[in-house]
């Protein structure tokens, strides 16, 4: 009888301990998903900031751009022929 009651005992206090490291372990996850969390947050926020700007940027570059083709015509030309000599040089070599 001995035997079968200090079986029980070893069980019960296996599985108390594997409760108790189970909860350690959520504890940990729950506290590295804040950690992670406190600091993507500020960097996607950043992120999404930046992307505005470029975007604006990207705009602002196109107007003037499509400015200085309607105003220059001829010297875009000029300017996509001798960059495309320039590229062709290039992949040449």
């Amino acid at each position: 009888m001995r035997t079968k009651t200090h079986e029980k005992q070893v069980k019960t206090i296996a599985a108390n301990a594997a409760k108790k490291i189970h909860a350690s372990v959520d504890r940990a996850e729950d506290k590295i998903d804040e950690t992670i969390d406190d600091y993507l947050g500020p960097l996607e926020t950043q992120l999404q900031d930046l992307g505005h700007e470029l975007i604006a940027y990207a705009k602002r570059v196109n107007e003037v751009t499509g400015k200085q083709v309607r105003s220059h015509p001829v010297a875009t030309f000029g300017a996509a022929f001798v960059a495309g000599l320039v590229a062709a040089r290039m992949l040449k070599h």
